[in-house]
């Protein structure tokens, strides 16, 4: 039994990488919960459930071969920065596209 609130989310993220871990490759990983609790318990403590969550979303997207949670937790602050800088891109990108449809709209209303 989960004793607190993030051994909870500790073995709810975990069911989530399993999850990924099916779609990515077609078969269940091969872990210990009770032993990576303690790894990704630590990651909720620091960095909260939502941005855990969406960081192992992320390394789920990047080409890295086998998807193996001792590598997550090893190098996850470098994934967690890489994440919120390609969140930052996307937004600058996003607000880049709307001032170019702006400035093209204004543009042909001004040939026409």
């Amino acid at each position: 039994m989960a004793a607190n609130k993030n051994d909870k989310d500790a073995y709810s993220l975990l069911s989530e990488y399993a999850q990924l871990y099916w779609e990515r490759y077609s078969q269940p990983p091969i872990i210990n919960k009770y032993k990576e609790k303690w790894g990704m318990s630590s990651l909720v403590e620091d960095f909260g459930r939502d941005g855990v969550s969406k960081t192992l979303i992320y390394y789920f997207k990047t080409n890295r071969e086998g998807h193996s949670l001792p590598w997550f937790y090893n190098n996850f602050s470098s994934i967690h920065l890489s994440r919120l800088a390609s969140e930052k891109d996307d937004k600058i990108r996003a607000a880049a596209r709307t001032k170019t449809r702006q400035l093209r709209a204004e543009y042909l209303n001004g040939i026409s």
